[in-house]
């Protein structure tokens, strides 16, 4: 295609070929050469330019070029300039505003003409952002059919979520039902609307059971729906948001239900869109261990700023969100493709109003709201949940002790062992009494390093000798268990060297 011309002053391809230029000179100013894209149609993007830079000609690294954003912008007198990376590709945008201060707001974004137009075409409309070029981004939350939040404290995260709520009561409760979990109480102010199909869940237990009988009321609308296919027409969305998940699984670790909790979370992340149940699953800190559940079936990701570039992997599949700037800044990945949006915000004096009318002027009543389709949960649905898991609520206490004194009976052998390689030769006694455990731990202790040959023979005095000369010589079986524990070889190497100097 032909390059964009130098045409005559005032004209948009002077200004953009111009502009582009402008920025390649001041980069290089910079030593950091960059290569700007100058074929196509000319890069409109709202009241400014979207340039595309050719990295391959480009001397400069992608991370340089970011760094450098704020002094070409203020060299060149810029009312903006970003730099974003959408699939793979860096773009330079500039524009004559700033699209972050643009009307974000989520009540008139609602009366505009384009949410309109989206409210009557789609199923269950999103307003997610604003575009870089100022263009409201609206989405139909049937299509993901799950989402992930992530984003550390103060980036926008529950703000989303937030709007996400509120957008939706522009719904009925018979057409749509809310399972909320929060660990705080940012979401508290949904609280009392018809369209919830439990009180606001706050505990670990009381989600463990709601998930159940969710899963129990996605087995219910498959039968509906398999005996007659008009069926799935009446039955409302349900919409389960859960804020800070990885918490409400962490704090029933170790009890053998978890496992459960977990499968029945990825049955309906696989199964539930055919059954209109949609999961929005918020996660704080997006550590390693959120592969949990099948992010797989999670396709849709808002991501706001994260700690590190790690942490971005784990939620974007890539780099990026640890750069952006908080307060709504987001990377929204759909469809493996990323937009870098600023996220739609709503006011807490909105909400409570937004939610204050809906409960006055509504005709469903609180304990019945949703017709005969509908999904709720009383509390002889909870009692008839415990009863049929009781070896859960029985257990769930013990089995945590249980699996606390697993933990510090390992810590236990972790310091023998550290201990027994530093010396030269060692008892029973002499175990029991410089680790300072019972005398039951010792004699276990003993046995087992005796087993794998760490301890020898008797030596003298009833003491026997401790056998191994290095590192090398560990068990794998030795070795991977203090891996696991966090002791490192170094910690080991120091253990030997200690006994060796005495």
């Amino acid at each position: 295609m032909a390059k964009w011309k130098n045409g005559i002053p005032g004209f948009a391809e002077y200004d953009a070929y111009e502009l582009a230029h402008k920025i390649e000179d001041c980069y290089k100013r910079h030593n950091a050469p960059v290569k700007i894209h100058k074929s196509g149609p000319i890069p409109f993007y709202g009241n400014g330019y979207k340039f595309a830079v050719n990295l391959e000609q480009s001397e400069a690294t992608v991370g340089k070029i970011e760094r450098l954003v704020a002094d070409v912008q203020f060299t060149l007198h810029l009312p903006a300039l970003k730099a974003i990376r959408e699939n793979g590709v860096l773009y330079l945008v500039t524009s004559g505003n700033d699209v972050t201060l643009k009307n974000n707001n989520l009540l008139q974004i609602v009366n505009s003409e384009k949410y309109r137009s989206a409210f009557e075409k789609m199923k269950i409309v999103h307003p997610v952002g604003i575009s870089e070029n100022g263009e409201v981004m609206i989405c139909d939350l049937e299509d993901y059919p799950h989402a992930m939040v992530s984003g550390t404290t103060k980036s926008g995260k529950s703000t989303a979520l937030k709007c996400l709520l509120a957008s939706l009561l522009k719904y009925p409760p018979d057409k749509m039902n809310f399972l909320i979990a929060d660990r705080g109480v940012e979401l508290n102010r949904f609280r009392g609307l018809p369209h919830l199909s439990a009180t606001i869940i706050h505990t670990p237990e009381e989600l463990a059971y709601a998930l159940l009988l969710l899963h129990d009321e996605m087995e219910r609308r498959n039968k509906l729906i398999q005996e007659d296919q008009r069926n799935l027409s009446v039955l409302p969305y349900i919409v389960c948001i859960v804020d800070e998940f990885p918490w409400f699984i962490d704090a029933i670790k170790g009890n053998k239900q978890t496992e459960k909790v977990v499968k029945v979370t990825n049955d309906i992340l696989r199964f539930g869109r055919n059954t209109k149940i949609h999961v929005v699953l918020s996660i704080h800190d997006p550590k390693d261990d959120i592969a949990i559940i099948e992010k797989s079936d999670i396709s849709v990701s808002l991501v706001f700023q994260t700690a590190n570039v790690r942490k971005s992997m784990n939620v974007l599949d890539g780099a990026g969100a640890e750069k952006l700037k908080g307060k709504g800044d987001m990377n929204f990945r759909r469809n493996g493709e990323t937009h870098h949006l600023q996220g739609v915000y709503i006011t807490d004096e909105e909400i409570d109003g937004l939610v204050q009318f809906i409960i006055e002027q509504s005709e469903y009543d609180s304990q019945f709201p949703r017709g005969i389709y509908g999904f709720s949960i009383s509390d002889k649905d909870i009692e008839a949940k415990r009863a049929e898991i009781v070896e859960y609520i029985s257990n769930f206490s013990t089995e945590m002790d249980d699996s606390n004194k697993d933990d510090d009976k390992d810590l236990k052998f972790v310091k023998v062992v550290l201990w027994v390689l530093s010396q030269t030769n060692v008892s029973i006694n002499r175990i029991q009494k410089e680790c300072h455990i019972a005398n039951s731990y010792a004699q276990e202790f003993f046995n087992k390093l005796q087993s794998i040959g760490i301890i020898g023979d008797i030596a003298e005095k009833g003491r026997h000798k401790v056998t191994l000369k290095s590192i090398g010589a560990i068990p794998d079986e030795l070795k991977d268990f203090l891996s696991r524990q966090g002791i490192t070889d170094d910690e080991i190497r120091a253990a030997i060297e200690k006994r060796e100097s005495t």
